[in-house]
């Protein structure tokens, strides 16, 4: 038991100074990289990016992906994962890619699983980060909240930095 709490301490750790550095970061831009590059560590992932509205007006944009990923992410489907997450404001996990999921933008061959965690404070979507594994990966409870603290502490990030750039 006390090496679970170790990890899961080593986790918040790595959760808390991802906030802390947001706080003096140049731009939302870098807060997204951060956060995205923390959520593949806490979670164990192999690459992740993240998709954006930088304002109401626009539609998602990719703001950041990983080094490590081997491919150009595509647009979010209608009615694909990132849109399941976004509605219901939860991490949609999938933990078995298949070709046939995915039609003409077949990621099978990149991922065998990934999760994406929707980034939103009070009514305010701002988008979601991917996190994506190399192999076949089955989630836990403690992914489950882990996933939830990420978007939850990167929403409020991005919050506070709109808030001073605002009163700048």
């Amino acid at each position: 038991m006390k090496g679970k709490i170790n990890t899961i301490s080593k986790k918040v750790t790595l959760l808390n100074e991802a906030i802390l550095s947001s706080m003096v970061q140049a731009n939302d831009k870098v807060i997204i990289k951060n956060f995205t590059e923390t959520g593949i560590k806490i979670l164990g992932a192999n690459f992740g990016f993240a998709w954006w509205k930088f304002s109401d007006k626009e539609d998602y944009k990719l703001a950041y992906k990983s080094p490590s990923t081997p491919y150009n992410p595509f647009v979010p489907r209608k009615n694909g994962g990132h849109s399941a997450a976004i509605k219901t404001k939860k991490p949609f996990f999938d933990t078995n890619v298949k070709k046939k999921n995915y039609g003409l933008s077949d990621i099978s061959p990149y991922m065998k699983s990934y999760v994406i965690i929707p980034i939103s404070h009070s009514n305010h979507l701002y988008g979601g980060l991917t996190l994506c594994y190399k192999k076949q990966h089955h989630f836990t409870e403690e992914e489950l909240t882990l996933a939830e603290a990420i978007g939850s502490t990167t929403a409020q990030a991005i919050t506070i930095y709109n808030l001073l750039e605002n009163e700048k």
